[in-house]
């Protein structure tokens, strides 16, 4: 596949009898999943189309079934593949606002013009998203505006952040 394929979820256990899956999103907010269309999973190394028969959200759990995959026996087989999609059919954000995979590889520099690595990924822990550095060390830099993130600069191709070297 030669676009750019954006990963927004995985799929997790089975639920129920009829070849339901949990789901586990990496949007925001997260039933955001159930709109990005199509989905491509990603079990090994290649991603495939796949044919959603149907989603639904259960207060804060996602389930979605998949066609061709109607007991929980043959569902299984799809556990832990992760879902993407294509960077084209997400929407344009605002001035300001900015897709994790966008910032990757983006240059981290201090505020005194230190150069710390290039912004690698991003992973949520629950009570911030983490930016995960690759330089001459590897950096775990709290992703939190105007503290710590003070100013991205995608022309640039730059992260400004308020961090030294010895955190």
């Amino acid at each position: 596949m030669s676009e750019q394929v954006v990963t927004v979820g995985r799929v997790g256990k089975t639920h129920g009898l009829k070849g339901w899956l949990r789901l586990y999103s990496y949007t925001e907010p997260l039933d955001n999943l159930l709109s990005y269309q199509p989905w491509l999973l990603k079990k090994g190394n290649d991603w495939e189309p796949a044919n959603v028969e149907d989603k639904q959200m259960r207060g804060q759990q996602l389930l979605v079934k998949f066609a061709g995959f109607d007991v929980p026996e043959t569902a299984r087989a799809l556990t832990n593949s992760y879902i993407g999609v294509t960077r084209q059919t997400l929407p344009e954000l605002p001035d300001g606002e900015y897709y994790w995979i966008d910032l990757q590889g983006l240059t981290v520099v201090n505020t005194t013009g230190i150069e710390l690595g290039k912004m690698d990924h991003i992973f949520d822990t629950g009570a911030n998203p983490v930016m995960v550095v690759e330089g001459d060390k590897q950096l775990l830099i709290p992703y939190v505006h105007d503290h710590y993130v003070l100013d991205i600069d995608i022309d640039k191709q730059l992260i400004r952040v308020d961090w030294e070297l010895d955190y």
